[in-house]
This record gives structure tokens, sequence and C-alpha cells, in this order.
């Protein structure tokens, strides 16, 4: 291509640049099908008060969750549950997902769940922000991947344990104060938690 002189470009003047066209008008179709979805599975906005930074409730990093899923979904007759600190974030909307690692037997073991998906129970929080105290300065904790670094989150069956005592007292304390008002809960047929350890 041959270079223009400056003669050349006296001679041709000014050329006009236009400003792009306009993108056409979407429907929002998306949007609204996205937004219908969330508000029947987040009816009460439970979930998106813990992943949404703007909020008060908003989890840390290396925080402890405990996930409940459904096996069979959606027949849901049996369920498996997952703990771990959480390691990673991401938010995209309804495809919003979070990163689970505990050590299981010596051996780091890690899942994704999506937030918004239908076969989650349950989503528990047993402990929030970093078990040992210490905030941590990056957003993904990949690095407790590494061998030498991979206990450096603090264990996991504790704060279970803790959180289990501290909910079985509280179910105990709320069954003593309805007996003393003459009430008696009906016995709900549970169903059956499966072991996600074996079916590993």
């Amino acid at each position: 291509m041959l270079a223009l002189t400056y003669t050349m470009m006296l001679t041709l003047g000014h050329v006009p640049v236009f400003a792009p066209l306009p993108s056409p008008p979407t429907t929002g179709l998306i949007e609204l099908l996205e937004k219908k979805h969330i508000e029947k599975l987040d009816p009460n906005s439970t979930r998106r008060a813990l992943f949404n930074k703007s909020s008060p409730t908003a989890l840390e990093i290396g925080s402890v969750l405990e996930v409940e899923t459904w096996d069979d979904f959606p027949q849901n007759t049996t369920f498996a549950s997952f703990s771990g600190h959480m390691i990673a974030v991401r938010r995209r909307g309804i495809d919003t997902s979070f990163r689970l690692r505990t050590v299981i037997g010596r051996v780091g073991v890690e899942q994704v769940f999506k937030l918004f998906a239908p076969n989650i129970k349950a989503l528990r929080v047993l402990h929030r922000g970093p078990v040992r105290g210490r905030r941590y300065r990056r957003v993904k904790l990949y690095f407790t991947r590494e061998p030498a670094t991979r206990n450096t989150l603090g264990g996991v069956e504790g704060v279970t344990r803790l959180a289990r005592q501290a909910e079985r007292e509280a179910r105990e304390e709320r069954e003593r104060e309805l007996a003393k008002k003459g009430i008696v809960l009906p016995e709900v047929e549970k169903p059956v938690k499966t072991d996600a350890k074996k079916k590993r």
C-alpha cells in the first residue's frame, strides 16, 4: 500500500469519521428468565446474601461450608453432604459457583457447587472466615493445593463436630421450651443420608 504524501493529504481534504451505529435493542428475554429462576430457587435471597460483596452477611474466603445435595433429584429421597473450606468463588449471576476443599485420608478433595442448582438441599455456614483467625490477602486459595501448604486452612472435622453439637443443643433447648408449653412436634420422616466418602 502506497504511503500518502503531505501534498496528497492536502488535496484529499478532511475525511469525515462517523460514529458507530447503535446496536439493536434487545428484548431482555435471557435476563428475565434468569431472574425468574433465581427467584424460584432462592425466594428469600438467603443464598444471594452469602455471596453478594455488598451484603453485610457475605462470606469471607476460607469459610467452612456444608452442602447437602439430593442424589436422586427430583425424587428427593436420599442426599449426600460435603464439607470444606471455600477456596474460590465465581460470581456470574445465575451461573455463580463456589469451590470447597477438604482433606480426606491425607488426600485433598475439591468439589464445585452451583449456587442456584436445584439439587442443593441445604447450604450451612459452619464457620465464617478463616478457621485460624487470620484473613487471607488472596481472593483464590489455590496455593493450598501444594503438598507443603495443604494443612494451612485448618481441619474441617473439628469445625463440623462443634457445629453439630451446637445445633443439637439448640434443638434440644427448643424442644424443652415447647414441652413446657405443652406442644409436641410431630415426627417427620427424614430422607436417607448417604456417605459421600464411600461414593468416591
